[in-house]
């Protein structure tokens, strides 16, 4: 039996982050002697972050329109530049 489909805005999600060697070093260690995972320390540090710079809902919810709208523009010139699949012909 398949698995049922999950709502993924409710899940985490793995993203790749390019870190200097010594600032991940360092942020390893504070996240090992506070007990937690790396990917832990991050989520609190970002939250934490975000509740200090203090954009209002709306800013926000115009960042994520602006971010969705320019990611689907990069998708439908990609498609745009996709060579046509040939038709496949029976025999």
């Amino acid at each position: 039996m398949p698995r049922p489909r999950t709502n993924p805005d409710k899940h985490r999600k793995n993203v790749a982050l390019t870190i200097e060697p010594d600032l991940l070093m360092r942020c390893r260690a504070l996240a090992a002697q506070k007990g937690r995972s790396l990917s832990q320390l991050v989520d609190q540090l970002l939250r934490e972050w975000l509740q200090k710079v203090g954009p209002s809902d709306s800013e926000i919810e115009h960042a994520i329109a602006e971010f969705i709208e320019g990611h689907e523009q990069k998708l439908s010139q990609r498609e745009a530049r996709k060579p046509a699949k040939a038709a496949k012909t029976t025999r």
